[in-house]
């Protein structure tokens, strides 16, 4: 990864054709190369309300984590704008190197700050997917998204995931995969909704019912972004 600096609106275009269409140098500026992991996280509120109030909150939560688990010079996170999928909030895309060197980005939806130590540990600890939330990778095309998260469910769709209190049951993630379709633990709005007149991507279950495992389907989310 490579950061530019010294860039404008004004100068997106031209970066674009000189820079990643010619695979030329930027003048301007002298590039950075990044190592370890760079957290983004959509906190678009004038553009989805629910961004606003889950990516903050899931900021908060990251770095504190950050802070305690001492991985300041490996882990970065930060606001970003919208990204698409305003019903998935909160949305969140990581940043890294792969195994063979390559660069790699991938999108989750539905994210709580009670999932930012999961994706420490799992994700960026030891470069594994967090498939109940995993919303697929930037520069992979479709049809390989949907093969290579099929043959993840075949390993582990029965698996209970007792963090988020969802069991990913094979046959509904499959049906999902095929289909194209998009739902997860909340279906009607992610897990930060309005609660009378407040709101917040952490609510716990005020209820013994809605402490049970919640059967819940897992699919690629295409999202256009006509949004």
């Amino acid at each position: 990864m490579v950061r530019y600096r010294r860039l404008t609106h004004f100068d997106v275009d031209t970066f674009v054709e000189e820079v990643l269409v010619k695979d030329g140098e930027w003048m301007p500026g002298t590039p950075e190369k990044l190592h370890g992991c760079y957290v983004f996280v959509c906190s678009h509120a004038s553009r989805d309300r629910r961004c606003g109030v889950c990516g903050p909150a899931i900021i908060g939560r990251f770095k504190e984590e950050i802070e305690v688990r001492g991985l300041q010079a490996r882990v970065s996170v930060s606001a970003c704008s919208h990204i698409g999928g305003h019903k998935y909030a909160g949305n969140i895309i990581i940043f890294g190197s792969s195994v063979s060197g390559g660069i790699t980005g991938h999108w989750y939806g539905y994210v709580t700050p009670d999932d930012v130590p999961i994706f420490l540990e799992q994700h960026i600890g030891r470069g594994e997917i967090v498939d109940w939330l995993w919303r697929g990778q930037m520069g992979l095309p479709v049809e390989d998204q949907i093969k290579w998260q099929e043959q993840r469910l075949q390993l582990n769709g029965n698996n209970l995931v007792d963090s988020n209190e969802v069991t990913l049951r094979k046959t509904d993630a499959e049906a999902s995969v095929a289909a194209g379709t998009v739902s997860g633990p909340d279906a009607t709005g992610g897990r930060c909704q309005e609660n009378g007149n407040s709101a917040s991507c952490s609510q716990k279950p005020i209820s013994t019912e809605n402490n049970k495992p919640k059967e819940g389907k897992l699919s690629l989310l295409e999202e256009k972004k006509s949004n």
